[in-house]
């Protein structure tokens, strides 16, 4: 204790003078503040929303592009590979993938040297590991023992999995399970180890505990791994097995080692996948192998649409905060401007300028500090909101405030706190000290009023661009709902049975579905019911056709092929889509042996132009198969998307093609869709076994989907422009009004000669629009130069489009006419005689 005492007393008395006097600036302007409780609680808010706002964007890309996986060793040597490939006919340009199919993996593995470890993985799904009568959702993925060999990671308790479990002809079933998900659902209890319990419809036995903190490379946590040779797909409809088909897709990670490694890797892999042709893939004889970093949003895999406007709107969100800090050192240098007599007489008193600006930047920096911990209170609200808003399907493993984001939100207080309140305290320091003494508060009532009228423009120029941004995502937004899809979306529900592992229950549902749909038709409020193997809109199945006496067939630019759609009779009623011409498929088709078909409008104008399609017919895969007799021409309907090109396009009885019948689509009366759904879940139960629910969604919820990037756009540059507007409209009338306020002897004097109260309302106005309107001006160009930056993102609009700028700059003329207008209306009433006697 002694000893401590000792240490304790070792700081020198300049050191302890010096705390004291930060102590002694800290309680002071604590007590300044409190006395000033508007002007802090504004300073405050405008600080800790400012900040906030960037500290949530922050954590989102840091997560994104910086941060790599956690718990994988040296991270920098792992990469990732990728295919590049003509997409589509080729005149769209390449895509890059980095999903590879097994066969392609197969042949790349072959061409390797054996002492090259690869790993693959599938990205996580949705199931559920039921252990007795306890069912608790889960996010699996299918990996080969080279994936935790790659990645570095190691178990904490029992094994990973080994050679004798990579056999992908033989399902081992076998899993280990992450750390987080060990001790939330089984509370740490090592007992596991050895268990079985069911994952999806399958019991496997847990072996191992993954090290903690790991789950998994990509940002969308895994809670269980499988081994790769538990997959039961079916291979997308095509026969054999499904690692020799166009099956299931992998990621794949290396360690390469140096760049030349890395080089020759590629150049390998590159000749060994380009000879593999795959059942139900377009065959490139141009893709190549490229590769990538760890973090994969940096790789060269087209990024999602929600990742790219995030990265803009990252963008949106450091300009919040620059209007928040101009706002702030504005508030702060009218603060210290109305305390130049209180500095005056400090100085007299004998006080230095250098002990009076770090009494200013204290209370400033006491104010960000202030302003700080707003900001992650609010950041940990905000940053969950983001993260459900631009990628809601992720399941996230860390919080949003890591060390990190503190790190951030302290650099970023401490810098404004000190750039904030520096500004302030050197322009206080200007004023002569007699002059000073002996002026009243309307002496050299514009000095320091360019940085104030600067900053001020600062704010009216960045708030310009975000309210132009706003409106171009929100003409965007409008555009891309206008657009017809096809088909007739009112009153109409998808209605698709889930199960822990739907590939095992393919043959249930396929004789399941005629009787639902038997059933359900004579229910009340059902005006009529289909199912097919894909929803409408909700994805497409590409088939490569043959047309009798052609060797090639014709194909729509930038078009994969012909996509086809394996329905039920009464789809077309059901799903609203038009016949042109001909007739629907019928219950006999169902049956029949005789194939048929019926296609779009495009398809049948591209094959057979100028003829009829009806009677015409082509082969579906084998060029010596059945040939498929067109029956109908249906109105041209999006499969993929809402942004598509027309795309050939036809539609086959589904138990002519033996596809898995998933949807069933029905047609509702107004009202009468809950009741539908519970009849439906009702009806369906019993035909099948192990159905855990019924998911049902509207044609609006398909389309939400589609709408995300814009509506994602649209909401954060309207919600992010809206506190910008608020921050700019605060600015304009609290320079405008100290402005008025400094001027009251001047505005006495001009009625007492006989100004009218709309000669003072005009001075004000022309003086504080004059800088407005040029922050209007110095926007309207940045917002114009800036476009580039969302073109790509935008639809049906370009970045200067006149109406949308002209729109901006009428109303932020409009909030920076209400912000001089309050304290010009205040001036126009002042009595002459009392503000002659101000002081």
């Amino acid at each position: 204790m002694k000893y401590l005492h000792e240490r304790r007393d070792e700081r020198t008395p300049a050191t302890q003078a010096w705390v004291d006097r930060i102590r002694q600036e800290i309680g002071y302007a604590a007590r300044g503040l409190k006395r000033s409780p508007g002007f802090t609680i504004a300073v405050v808010l405008t600080l800790g929303l400012g900040i906030g706002v960037n500290a949530s964007m922050f954590s989102l890309l840091n997560r994104l592009f910086v941060q790599p996986p956690a718990g994988v060793q040296r991270p920098n040597e792992v990469r990732r590979l990728y295919l590049e490939f003509v997409n589509g006919s080729g005149s769209a340009g390449r895509l890059t993938s980095p999903r590879i199919e097994y066969p392609q993996y197969r042949a790349l593995r072959a061409a390797l040297d054996p002492s090259i470890v690869l790993g693959i993985y599938t990205a996580p799904d949705s199931t559920a590991v039921r252990d007795g009568n306890v069912r608790i959702a889960v996010r699996r993925s299918l990996v080969n023992p080279d994936y935790f060999t790659v990645a570095g990671v190691r178990a904490s308790a029992g094994r990973l999995f080994g050679r004798d479990e990579s056999d992908i002809a033989v399902a081992t079933l076998v899993a280990v399970v992450s750390d987080a998900f060990w001790r939330d659902a089984f509370n740490g209890d090592r007992s596991i180890l050895g268990k079985q319990v069911t994952i999806g419809v399958q019991q496997f036995t847990i072996i191992g505990v993954a090290q903690p903190g790991f789950t998994g490379l990509d940002i969308d946590a895994v809670d269980v791994w499988l081994p790769a040779n538990t997959n039961e797909r079916s291979g997308g409809g095509m026969p054999g097995p499904w690692y020799n088909s166009f099956g299931t897709s992998f990621k794949t990670v290396v360690r390469p080692g140096t760049p030349a490694s890395e080089q020759r890797l590629l150049s390998v892999g590159t000749n060994a996948i380009r000879p593999v042709e795959i059942r139900g893939w377009v065959y490139d004889p141009t893709i190549r192998l490229v590769s990538g970093p760890i973090v994969e949003a940096l790789g060269p895999a087209d990024r999602a649409t929600e990742v790219t406007v995030a990265t803009r709107i990252a963008g949106v969100a450091f300009m919040v905060l620059i209007i928040a800090c101009a706002n702030v050192t504005n508030l702060l240098l009218l603060r210290a401007t109305r305390r130049k007599r209180e500095i005056a007489v400090r100085r007299a008193l004998g006080v230095t300028r250098a002990r009076l600006v770090e009494q200013l930047t204290v209370e400033s920096l006491l104010l960000a500090v202030c302003g700080g911990v707003v900001a992650l209170v609010f950041s940990s609200w905000a940053g969950v909101a983001l993260r459900r808003l631009v990628l809601p399907r992720v399941h996230w493993a860390d919080g949003v405030v890591d060390l990190g984001t503190l790190a951030f939100t302290f650099g970023v207080t401490l810098l404004l706190g000190i750039v904030a309140g520096l500004l302030p305290a050197i322009q206080a320091m200007k004023p002569d000290l007699v002059e000073s003494l002996k002026a009243g508060m309307q002496s050299g009532a514009y000095r320091g009023s360019k940085l104030r009228a600067a900053l001020l423009t600062v704010q009216a120029a960045l708030c310009l661009v975000l309210l132009v941004g706003a409106g171009l995502f929100i003409r965007s937004l409008d555009n891309v709902q206008s657009i017809g899809v096809g088909y007739n979306a009112e009153n109409e529900i998808f209605l698709r049975p889930q199960f822990d592992d739907p590939m095992a229950h393919d043959d249930e549902v396929r004789a399941a579905m005629p009787e639902a749909v038997k059933r359900l038709s004579t229910v009340d409020g059902v005006e009529a019911v289909a199912y097919s193997a894909v929803g409408p809109l909700q994805g497409a199945m590409f088939r490569t056709i043959h047309l009798p006496g052609h060797d090639s067939t014709p194909q729509l630019p930038g078009d994969y092929g012909p996509s086809m759609a394996a329905v039920s009779p009464a789809f077309f009623k059901a799903s609203g889509l038009v016949l042109r011409a001909g007739r629907d498929f019928n219950d006999g088709d169902q049956r029949s042996t005789a194939p048929v078909i019926i296609v779009g409008e495009s398809m049948a104008r591209l094959y057979w132009p100028g003829q009829p399609a009806i009677g015409k017919c082509f082969m579906i895969l084998k060029r010596d198969g059945p040939c498929y007799v067109v029956v109908g021409v249906a109105a041209d309907a999006h499969r993929r998307g809402l942004i598509e090109a027309p795309i050939s396009q036809f539609y086959v009885p589904i138990t002519q093609i033996r596809e898995v019948p998933r949807v069933l689509i029905v047609r509702v009366r107004p009202g009468s869709a809950a009741t539908v759904v519970r009849t439906a879940e009702q009806i369906f139960r019993p035909l099948v076994t192990r159905m855990v629910g019924m998911d049902a969604r509207t044609f609006a919820n398909v389309l939400e989907r589609e709408l995300r990037p814009w509506r994602l756009g649209a909401t954060l540059f309207t919600a992010l422009g809206a506190l910008a507007l608020v921050v700019a409209a605060i600015g304009v009338y609290s320079v405008v009004a100290y402005g008025v306020s400094q001027r009251i002897h001047e505005m006495g004097i001009r009625i007492a000669l006989g100004a009218r109260a709309r000669d003072i309302l005009d001075l004000v106005l022309s003086d504080g629009l004059r800088i407005v309107g040029v922050g209007i001006v110095i926007g309207a160009v940045t917002a114009l130069a800036l476009g580039r930056l969302v073109a790509s993102l935008l639809f049906g609009v370009v970045p200067s489009d006149p109406s949308i700028l002209i729109g901006a700059i009428v109303l932020m003329g409009v909030v920076g006419a209400v912000g001089c207008l309050i304290p010009g209306w205040r001036a126009a009433r002042v009595d002459p005689a009392t503000a002659l006697r101000t002081d």
